[in-house]
């Protein structure tokens, strides 16, 4: 059977009320709702057509319907109209990323939650895994008597820091030995071989005092970034969803969610789009009752991470993917002017 306009429209009419009411849709309802230029018995008519090709259900005997997984693909993929954010939506976004936060991990995990504000949806950030970093720049220098600290710059402009405590004062001009053989030394390279500390060592001179807990901070670093960080926020906004109501079902995706190793397994978009999976469309079994609209992040020349949203297949998708569009394409901006500038 074929789906021709004024099923469409229907169609359209139907997901959107059902996304805005959370309740089955019935004819006579969605005649007094939408401006359709149809009556009842057309509309029910075609309705049934609709159900019969898949793309709506009917819960229940006496109830509406509701958008079937197929339905919100084709409404995903042909019906929904794109959404532009209005100056009061920009706003807190551009004064986020406005602010010059270094740590990838904090800039995702900051934007994550206001994502989940902005929306009412839980978001999920993964960071981009690093098999093998190649260091580009150091920065070391003391922020108090007793405070030494530790910038290390990535070539693909991840930065990672650190404030190390010291047993007694420092000294600035062995800070600065210290900081020019790391760059000499280690600049261009992917590993710290014992020649290259020894190297580091000799070259810092009174500054290697401090070298032991600068390699233990740059280990730790290359440790961290060989796996994917998931930050996680707003889980409890789940809970808001009437298809959440269910305690099951709600644990269930609670349960998942906090099983950063799985999550890390979502697979990511390609670069510069917006992914939506709905349903049984999620590879994961966990997310098949549930969708994910995920964005990737450009985060320096060959890095990228994964900002998105989960909830209930009944999402406002335009809406979703404008504020995504809209995240990813700042955070590229602001990456360029604030990562790619720190390189050597």
């Amino acid at each position: 059977m074929e789906i021709n306009s004024r099923k469409k429209e229907i169609l359209k009419a139907i997901v959107e009320d059902y996304i805005e009411t959370a309740e089955p849709v019935g004819s006579k309802s969605l005649v007094e709702r939408r401006e359709l230029g149809l009556s009842s018995a057309t509309v029910r008519n075609e309705m049934s057509d609709l159900e019969s090709m898949g793309l709506l259900e009917q819960p229940h005997t006496s109830s509406g319907r509701v958008p079937s997984m197929k339905g919100y693909r084709m409404y995903v993929n042909e019906l929904m109209e794109s959404q532009n954010l209005t100056p009061q939506e920009m706003e807190p976004i551009n004064n986020l990323l406005g602010q010059r936060i270094a740590e990838l991990d904090t800039l995702l995990t900051r934007a994550g939650k206001l994502l989940s504000e902005l929306t009412n949806y839980t978001t999920l950030a993964i960071t981009p895994a690093t098999a093998r970093i190649r260091f580009a720049r150091f920065e070391l220098f003391l922020s108090g008597p007793k405070s030494l600290v530790c910038v290390m710059v990535t070539d693909s402009g991840i930065i990672k820091s650190k404030l190390l405590r010291l047993s007694r004062p420092g000294d600035e001009s062995a800070v600065r030995s210290l900081s020019a053989a790391l760059n000499t030394v280690l600049g261009g390279h992917t590993d710290m071989t014992d020649r290259r500390l020894d190297e580091i060592a000799c070259l810092a001179g009174e500054g290697s005092r401090y070298l032991p807990a600068v390699v233990s901070f740059l280990r730790e670093c290359c440790d961290e970034l060989a796996e994917r960080e998931v930050i996680i926020s707003g889980t409890s906004r789940l809970l808001t969803h009437p298809e959440f109501r269910n305690a099951d079902r709600a644990h269930e995706l609670i349960e998942f969610l906090s099983e950063r190793q799985e999550v890390s397994r979502i697979p990511a978009p390609a670069p510069d789009s917006v992914k939506v999976l709905i349903g049984p469309e999620n590879a994961l079994s966990e997310l098949r009752d549930s969708s994910v609209v995920i964005a990737s992040i450009p985060l320096g020349d060959r890095l990228s991470g994964i900002i998105g949203v989960v909830g209930p297949t009944r999402m406002e998708y335009g809406k979703l993917i404008s504020h995504l569009n809209y995240f990813t394409r700042q955070l590229g901006i602001r990456g360029d002017d604030n990562w790619k500038d720190k390189k050597t």
